[in-house]
């Protein structure tokens, strides 16, 4: 099909592209969606590529080409990691609730692994030539490939890893 526009019935979420294709290897379903770029939804998750592969008995998303995705962090505080001098806050200068935290992933490849009953937390590697941007906290890491593990809580950086929140720098 052309101009493909897929919208989920159980989940909120669509994806979309220029091109799709449908096709079943060694039992296992797929979707590649091509586009200019190809995107996809899922509740506060998204992300986009030159083409995007779902492998769906598994659950996994495959972004090729200039790949972006943006999900909520769980499981992670950037500003618990090498923390600073503390500074007493006033009462008025406290935050009522904790701003979400969100973290974006750019990379020519993004390999997703979405949550599954038997395989709780979201798992993220991004390969070659990383860049990731976490806000509202401002971190910024580079990096040749990134792991993300949402269920224990972890960044992981390798191949000339740098990372810099504020004045810290690694």
């Amino acid at each position: 099909e052309t101009n493909v526009m897929i919208r989920q019935k159980l989940e909120p979420g669509w994806a979309s592209g220029d091109r799709a294709l449908y096709y079943m290897r060694d039992g296992q379903e797929a979707l590649m969606l091509v586009g200019s770029p190809a995107k996809w939804n899922q509740g506060e998750r998204y992300g986009e590529a030159g083409w995007i592969t779902y492998y769906m008995n598994e659950r996994i998303l495959r972004a090729e080409d200039k790949a972006s995705v943006r999900f909520p962090l769980t499981g992670i505080t950037h500003t618990d990691w090498l923390p600073g001098p503390q500074r007493v806050q006033r009462e008025a200068e406290r935050p009522r609730e904790p701003a979400p935290q969100f973290m974006e992933v750019h990379a020519e490849v993004i390999t997703s692994w979405l949550a599954m009953t038997n395989r709780p937390g979201h798992r993220v590697v991004a390969q070659t030539n990383v860049v990731i941007v976490g806000f509202p906290d401002e971190m910024l890491a580079t990096a040749a490939n990134a792991e993300y593990s949402e269920q224990i809580g972890t960044l992981e950086l390798t191949g000339e890893g740098y990372w810099e929140q504020g004045q810290r720098i690694v």
